[in-house]
């Protein structure tokens, strides 16, 4: 059986086409699909030919996204993605390719469903998760942005761009659910009032109280004077 070559070419991005977060590329490490996985499967004469056709549609769309040609970049890696056999892994390559693009072109919902399918494929895959972040946080999404920097950082102890994003967002979801604590408890406070008013009372009647050690909190009953 012929051992199919892994797909290592991938777009080297000139620049990083979103403003924040900046991203690095990762190293050579957690790449790929494990080598090996691709001998699971006898591949076809015909399976081959067509992931060779995926190839060099690979490569034309690696060519036009450098060239800024984003539109044409995306055809390529779609024609990629639709023409390799299903079960190749290469094709973890091609989705986060085109969300690459996507990215570019600031659609950052699809730069999400390509990047998760990606991840499917290779959930190891540095580049997706990259990608996936610096889209969440543009959803405003800023948590699950920061669990696919977390994430690298687990892959990559050495990705120092990562651990810089990872501390930039903590602050940012803590004070983002601390906001939705707040928020939580003022709805919780007028639908009491509603109904306590039936019977006198109102939420004035019910302390809640912070414990700065867990974050959590208590309600204590006050009697009306």
């Amino acid at each position: 059986m012929v051992e199919l070559e892994e797909a290592k070419e991938e777009i080297q991005e000139p620049a990083v086409p979103v403003e924040e977060p900046v991203i690095k590329e990762e190293s050579e490490e957690a790449k790929d699909v494990e080598a090996g996985e691709e001998n699971e499967h006898t591949w076809t004469e015909e399976e081959r030919a067509a992931l060779e056709e995926a190839e060099t549609l690979k490569k034309k769309g690696n060519e036009a996204y450098l060239a800024k040609n984003h539109s044409v970049a995306r055809e390529f890696y779609t024609s990629a993605i639709n023409t390799a056999p299903e079960k190749a892994t290469e094709k973890s390559v091609y989705l986060a390719n085109r969300a690459a693009v996507d990215l570019a072109l600031e659609d950052y919902k699809s730069v999400v469903e390509d990047c998760t399918e990606s991840l499917k494929i290779n959930p190891n895959y540095i580049k997706a998760l990259q990608r996936r972040a610096a889209a969440f946080e543009k959803l405003e999404e800023e948590e699950k942005a920061l669990e696919d920097f977390q994430k690298v950082c687990e892959l990559d102890a050495e990705n120092k761009q990562a651990r810089a994003q990872v501390q930039r967002l903590e602050p940012v979801v803590e004070q983002k659910r601390e906001r939705l604590k707040e928020e939580t408890i003022a709805k919780f406070k007028e639908l009491g009032n509603m109904v306590l008013g039936k019977f006198g009372l109102s939420t004035d009647n019910f302390q809640t109280v912070k414990d700065p050690e867990t974050g959590s909190y208590s309600v204590n009953f006050v009697q009306n004077s």
